[in-house]
């Protein structure tokens, strides 16, 4: 049978409790979502990746994301934190 679903370079996960992440994998797993999920424990440990990511240099390990799943309720920085900075950033500017 032939699939017309094309599979996300990846995934971001961004929760500080594992049992959220390892059902959040498992089902994005199945279902054949993304090639790739990294799993993040906070918005600062988000923030981070994707200042590597989105840096003017190419660093190996760092690519950037396709689609984000943050949780709100966090230690260290919470969802809210993670999207007035991700709001600040320059990374993803509207091609319109």
């Amino acid at each position: 049978m032939q699939s017309y679903n094309t599979p996300l370079d990846l995934v971001l996960l961004v929760d500080d409790d594992d049992t959220t992440n390892f059902l959040n994998q498992r089902l994005l797993n199945e279902m054949n979502i993304s090639k790739e999920i990294k799993v993040l424990k906070n918005g600062k440990e988000a923030i981070d990746y994707l200042v590597k990511a989105y840096g003017p240099v190419q660093i190996d390990g760092f690519k950037r994301p396709d689609i984000i799943f943050l949780d709100i309720k966090m230690p260290v920085m919470d969802g809210f934190t993670f999207l007035d900075e991700y709001q600040k950033k320059d990374w993803m500017k509207p091609i319109w």
